[in-house]
């Protein structure tokens, strides 16, 4: 078409603007005439319109169920009440965690110290029906809380929705049970359950164990965006056929 690369670049980006979509300037060498390249933008508006139109019927994605637990909320409902409400769920640390007037101090760049008083603390699953979900109590002695948590408000998640072929993802924290528990329980009270009862990956293999759900399972632990990442992921699978739910 007699256009040089400096114009064909200049072009480009003028009807990339224009048009919505990229082109490449390599499409000015390989169109004779203004008729060609006329029909070579038709057809990739055309391509790109079906594509858009496509994607968002075929890989629409839907939040159909939620659960959660929060501090000063054990499920949704209250998580919800809650919010209504206003409520401010922030509480004095209970000695039932620790006592925080050994570790108090109000110069917050003391060693091994807090400024703090205060936190968000959720109930932890005292009354855990381990024999519901097929644990036996000795096991379930050994288990993190958070594998507690995580079943029950998977059962719950599930009680009134069907699963085919689901899959699991979860972001994972600090391990402050594993430290704990390696930290003051006695040697001699360790048991083959321990280190299952203590692991990361137990979170979402129990779940899927026991739900039977037949997709992917796995634990994601980046940090701070650890839950975003595993909702990515999801998300991915299911765009992927890997999972339908």
């Amino acid at each position: 078409m007699g256009i040089d690369s400096l114009l064909a670049a200049q072009l480009c980006d003028t009807m990339n603007t224009q048009l919505g979509f990229s082109i490449s300037p390599t499409v000015f060498w390989f169109s004779q005439s203004i008729h060609e390249l006329n029909h070579y933008l038709l057809f990739e508006k055309q391509k790109m319109h079906s594509s858009f139109f496509s994607k968002n019927t075929s890989d629409a994605i839907a939040i159909v169920a939620l659960d959660c637990v929060f501090p000063g909320a054990p499920d949704y409902d209250s998580f919800w009440k809650n919010l209504v409400a206003g409520k401010d769920a922030i509480t004095e640390i209970p000695l039932s965690r620790w006592n925080n007037a050994d570790y108090y101090d109000p110069y917050p760049l003391a060693p091994g110290k807090t400024n703090s008083n205060h936190g968000g603390f959720i109930a932890l699953p005292t009354d855990f029906p381990s024999e519901h979900f097929g644990i036996k109590p000795r096991i379930a002695d050994a288990m993190d809380p958070t594998q507690k948590i995580v079943l029950m408000a998977t059962q719950r998640l599930l009680k009134n929705n069907s699963c085919t072929k689901t899959g699991f993802y979860i972001g994972a924290g600090f391990p402050d049970f594993m430290i704990q528990s390696v930290k003051n329980s006695p040697l001699e009270k360790t048991n083959p359950y321990s280190g299952v009862g203590m692991s990361d990956f137990s979170l979402s293999a129990r779940a899927a164990y026991h739900f039977d759900l037949d997709g992917p399972a796995m634990v994601v632990k980046t940090a701070c965006s650890s839950a975003l990442t595993a909702v990515h992921l999801a998300m991915r699978a299911l765009q992927a056929g890997d999972c339908d739910s």
